[in-house]
């Protein structure tokens, strides 16, 4: 078992990382692997990632702006190695770093990632199955976004407090997938003229247990959810894992707004496993962090991504399906669904096979899940990913809304639908 969210493993290029300039002689492989996740962080980062981590569910405190600066210098700096270094261990799991550049700036991200009108799972689409806020969460409450605040004055930072539940997508390795539960804090801050948004998360309790599901097709978001307990991995199989602590600090600088440009740093927690042993090593949630950043790249680079307004006002419409069109939707993605599995081996195993023959995948997807689905087929269309249902009926009942010829004018079809070849 590796990662999940922000944390499931994949293989990605190496070369998507910020790093130190390579030099002519290669590095010998047992070298590089030895040095691998060894370096420590500097005291006073550590310090910082310690004073952050007790702000998610603690609403008697607040940030304080000038704990961020170790952190903003790392995000700012000269590039580094991310593979290099190694967190101290935190909540019993291992920790690993990364940071990314986006082309887009900061205003974008904070429309789409930090939105209460758009799921977590649609803008995350390579690591999260389901996402939602929990009642309370200062997020839902009415009032103006992120995005909307960090356009005027800023004289003390803007905070949020929530809990929202997450599924993830299934692990590579282990194909396993789990719900859990996160206490998330937000904070948007101007520093030197720039605005900054932090993001962190605890988990406050174990888990659900593991689930098996399949990665088929990673490069286009399709993946496989069996429902059933265990993981999908030999004689392993039947073991009962859960993720004992997970927790994360993001941080979003914006770097450039005439040219935008948005440097994220991650720091990246986690502890998972069976009988009270961790089997997440830093390798694991490393690959994992990859796999949350090339997915959120592809959605928020997208020139094809519609307006944010027009975009949850798409959600909205998907959730609003009378469950007769739903129900027909479905089953028509379920059909193209089969015809994609019988491309992949490891979706041949009889207890998978019972589940999607004949399109009996259908049968085994509530409504959350089927709308789940649905908002993902949508957001696939939009930036070029081959879809497996069409969804055009979603930008023609926006398009016949009031204000629709504005609003919501139907965009060119970026996807195609996909039957049973990959591309």
């Amino acid at each position: 078992m590796s990662a999940r969210a922000q944390d499931t493993a994949i293989s990605a290029p190496q070369t998507s990382i910020q790093s130190a300039p390579a030099t002519d002689t290669p590095e010998p492989a047992e070298e590089k692997q030895a040095k691998g996740f060894s370096q420590a962080l500097a005291p006073d980062v550590e310090e910082a990632l310690t004073y952050l981590l007790g702000l998610p569910g603690r609403r008697d405190r607040s940030l304080d702006p000038a704990r961020l600066a170790p952190l903003l210098a790392m995000a700012t700096g000269p590039a580094f190695d991310a593979r290099a270094l190694k967190p101290a261990k935190r909540e019993g799991g291992n920790g690993v770093c990364l940071r990314e550049d986006l082309k887009a700036p900061l205003e974008r991200i904070m429309r789409y990632g930090y939105n209460r009108d758009i799921p977590n799972h649609v803008i995350f689409p390579s690591v999260l199955r389901l996402t939602g806020w929990e009642p309370g969460s200062d997020i839902l409450l009415p009032g103006k976004g992120l995005w909307q605040l960090a356009d005027g004055d800023l004289p003390a930072p803007v905070q949020l407090w929530g809990r929202e539940f997450e599924v993830n997508t299934p692990d590579s390795s282990t194909g396993a997938y789990y719900r859990y539960e996160l206490d998330r804090f937000i904070a948007l801050l101007r520093v030197d003229g720039k605005n900054v948004l932090v993001s962190i998360s605890r988990m406050p309790k174990e888990s659900e247990g593991g689930r098996k599901g399949v990665p088929m097709d990673d490069q286009n978001w399709n993946y496989f959810y069996s429902g059933i307990e265990g993981l999908d991995r030999g004689l392993i199989g039947w073991m009962d894992t859960t993720l004992y602590n997970s927790c994360s600090v993001q941080v979003f600088v914006e770097q450039d707004t005439a040219e935008p440009r948005t440097t994220c740093l991650l720091f990246k927690w986690l502890a998972g496993g069976w009988a009270g042993l961790n089997v997440i090593m830093p390798r694991h949630i490393y690959d994992g962090n990859l796999r949350f950043i090339k997915g959120f790249k592809k959605v928020m680079e997208s020139a094809a991504l519609p307006d944010s307004e027009r975009f949850a006002a798409a959600v909205r419409e998907i959730r609003a399906l009378p469950d007769s069109v739903l129900d027909e939707k479905i089953r028509s993605y379920s059909l193209a669904f089969e015809q994609l599995a019988r491309n992949y081996p490891n979706m041949d195993k009889s207890e998978f096979r019972k589940i999607w023959e004949n399109g009996g995948y259908a049968k085994v997807l509530d409504r959350e899940q089927r709308l789940g689905i649905l908002a993902l087929e949508y957001l696939k269309a939009k930036v070029g990913k081959p879809v497996l249902v069409d969804l055009s009926m979603i930008d023609k009942a926006l398009a016949a809304k009031p204000g629709g010829d504005s609003v919501a004018a139907l965009a060119p079809e970026q996807g195609k639908e996909q039957g049973g070849t990959t591309p």
